[in-house]
């Protein structure tokens, strides 16, 4: 599924009252907009500056979504999303712009950045962005000639001996977990939900079967997901073994039951292709993982992710966090689209 699709107003709105993260930013639309005395002059530098110190913190982390058109509010050392700001005028800059002047002034060149613009309703003129960087290969420098990387609540410049050891990170083995597909397979299905799965095969348990469960929750509706992983080399080197370990994390992570503290080993037996090459990906693990959601169920951003690590040979290991929650909203709208417009999203 491709993310750029689940990048909409309604996902911006699900966002307010979340907080900054290692892998999350907001910055006001106000950094966009030219100065009152020159109303006509985009503020190229002022851009530049702004947007590669947060573009060079991401890179040389774990990557992460920068969003422009949102306003915050300061909550501890937290910076919380508090409201869209009602965003740009279309006509001020484009996404394809954009991105050229935060490449422009980043060094070297990150592959793989996106940027795309995102429709208001209360103003159809105006738009906000959506800024997604991807974990880079080496150390990338911003504009003001430092590199950054990213903390919990900020940017900060980093020491030499960071910045070297990130510049060799192409020469080791380096890995990402990615999903490879994502559905929902049923809607408003009932049954016996269990510890984030539906117990046997059927919807309804046999006698016997609910004599063995000891968590059993009420008989009640859910919506069943299908989704598989792949496995990506990010790096030049060969990987040819490897563990993967799942983990769920957040509010409803017991949703995630069946995959957490699991692990493959990689190459499995009978692997068509033991190694994977650079820049390849592979499906891994071989099988389909379902996911049950109860009827009624809060998701929200950070409340159902999948946390995994890649131990690698000979290199340092690899690890990340998939946030379903987008992927969710996206099925259900894909769902919907599919059933006629029947249905709203849970």
């Amino acid at each position: 599924m491709d993310r750029k699709a689940t990048w909409t107003e309604n996902y911006l709105r699900s966002l307010l009252g979340t907080s900054e993260s290692v892998r999350l930013e907001f910055k006001e639309s106000r950094i966009l907009m030219p100065p009152a005395d020159r109303p006509n002059e985009l503020p190229k530098d002022k851009i530049a500056n702004e947007l590669t110190e947060c573009v060079s913190a991401f890179a040389n982390t774990e990557g992460g979504i920068l969003i422009i058109g949102i306003a915050e509010k300061k909550v501890g050392k937290s910076r919380i999303a508090e409201r869209i700001d009602g965003g740009v005028p279309r006509t001020l800059i484009s996404p394809e712009e954009l991105q050229r002047i935060i490449e422009g002034n980043l060094s070297p060149y990150l592959p793989g950045m996106h940027v795309v613009s995102v429709p208001l309703s209360e103003a159809a003129d105006r738009c906000a962005f959506v800024i997604d960087v991807p974990k880079g290969v080496t150390a990338y420098q911003a504009r003001d000639r430092r590199y950054y990387g990213r903390s919990e609540y900020e940017n900060k410049a980093l020491p030499d001996h960071v910045i070297r050891n990130l510049m060799v990170r192409n020469q080791m083995a380096e890995a990402t977990l990615e999903l490879a597909s994502f559905a929902c397979i049923e809607r408003g299905q009932r049954g016996f939900y269990l510890d984030g799965e539906v117990s046997d095969e059927s919807p309804i348990p046999t006698e016997r079967t609910i004599e063995r469960l000891s968590h059993l929750r009420a008989y009640s509706e859910y919506d069943k997901f299908k989704f598989s992983l792949q496995v990506r080399n990010t790096a030049l080197i060969t990987i040819n073994v490897f563990k993967l370990v799942l983990q769920g994390e957040g509010e409803h992570a017991g949703l995630l039951t069946p995959l957490g503290d699991l692990w493959w080993l990689f190459p499995p037996e009978r692997a068509r292709q033991p190694r994977i090459f650079p820049y390849e990906a592979v499906g891994f693990p071989d099988r389909e993982f379902d996911l049950y959601v109860p009827l009624g169920t809060g998701v929200a951003p950070g409340s159902m992710v999948l946390r995994w690590t890649i131990y690698l040979d000979n290199s340092p290991y690899s690890a990340g966090r998939i946030d379903l929650f987008d992927h969710l909203s996206a099925a259900y709208r894909h769902r919907t689209e599919l059933e006629g417009g029947a249905g709203d999203e849970r």
